[in-house]
């Protein structure tokens, strides 16, 4: 579907129930990228996004691409990463804070930062994995989620988070009923397509997923 047939429905089954018609086309659009936005990041590996980084000799962070939604994955010279967080660092060692720079070990995020320890000592190359933030839609001809095939039978799921939106600060018992309806359509979007997306740049091939909090 094309934002303007979104549109359309979404408006449609709004009034049914007199809600969503003092919302202006501008309005609309807004909310509709940012329900795109969520379906995708909560479908995490759906558009998967890769972008090579290279470090830099005695700085300890790296500024994460804004193209990313989330990062799963990093590699350091072909070799994988794994995330802890600092605390996790300090239980190996009490003194990683005062640890000599060498080849990166560990990895964290802070905000759009990603942090090496111990500090890198030289150049490194990196290959980030995550899942890409989809293009916003701009107007009625645009298609959802960058226009991918494999995606056009969950155009409804905006339509879905349109509606749940819609009743945020109306009919509380409507909200909750339309709201199931999205979070359950989101849940059988990332089943299906884990379970049967070609590979096509849909999904992340089957390998250990490293970049992962550890408790």
């Amino acid at each position: 579907m094309t934002w303007a047939q979104i549109l359309k429905r979404a408006r449609r089954i709004g009034q049914q129930y007199e809600a969503g018609g003092y919302w202006t086309p501008e309005e609309w659009l807004v909310v509709a990228n940012q329900v795109q936005t969520e379906i995708i990041q909560q479908t995490e590996g759906i558009l998967v996004h890769d972008s090579s980084k290279t470090t830099t000799a005695s700085v300890s962070y790296i500024e994460i691409p804004n193209t990313f939604l989330n990062i799963q994955e990093v590699y350091c010279d072909n070799k994988p990463l794994t995330y802890k967080k600092p605390w996790q660092i300090s239980a190996i060692d009490p003194d990683w804070k005062k640890a000599s720079e060498g080849t990166p070990l560990y990895i964290w995020q802070e905000g759009q930062n990603l942090y090496f320890w111990p500090t890198p000592d030289s150049a490194y190359d990196l290959i980030l994995y995550g899942t890409k933030k989809p293009a916003d839609m701009t107007g009625d001809d645009s298609i959802p989620y960058d226009d991918i095939s494999t995606l056009y039978s969950y155009h409804i799921n905006i339509v879905l988070g349109l509606i749940a939106n819609m009743f945020s600060d109306m009919d509380k018992k409507e909200q909750v009923l339309w709201l199931t309806k999205y979070e359950d359509a989101k849940i059988r979007m990332f089943r299906e397509l884990q379970e049967g997306a070609p590979s096509s740049g849909l999904s992340f091939p089957p390998r250990e997923k490293v970049f992962t909090s550890e408790v």
